[in-house]
């Protein structure tokens, strides 16, 4: 019935594929949270930042954690350490 109508055409999947998280998504994400980020440093100060910059890495999922090997590679720059990232939001 059904089977004989469709015959021998091929199925077409109609799902949209999910694009890729690519770094520069989640960058522009950061800009347009600026003033958020702005107001939690001005309130707390850095060491806020950095706690939240901590807590996000623990976060990490694979998928990540492969975002930062595959930039790292096209860009030749490594990830921040902790004490860089300490000198860029100034924190002792």
């Amino acid at each position: 019935c059904w089977e004989k109508f469709l015959g021998d055409v091929e199925a077409l999947k109609l799902t949209a594929v999910k694009s890729a998280s690519t770094i520069e998504k989640k960058k522009d994400w950061l800009y347009n949270m600026a003033r958020n980020i702005s107001l939690v440093n001005d309130i707390y100060g850095g060491e806020e930042l950095h706690n939240i910059i901590k807590h996000g890495k623990g976060l990490y999922k694979s998928q990540d954690k492969e975002i930062i090997k595959v930039h790292a590679k096209q860009k030749e720059t490594p990830s921040l350490t902790e004490d860089e990232i300490k000198k860029l939001f100034a924190i002792d």
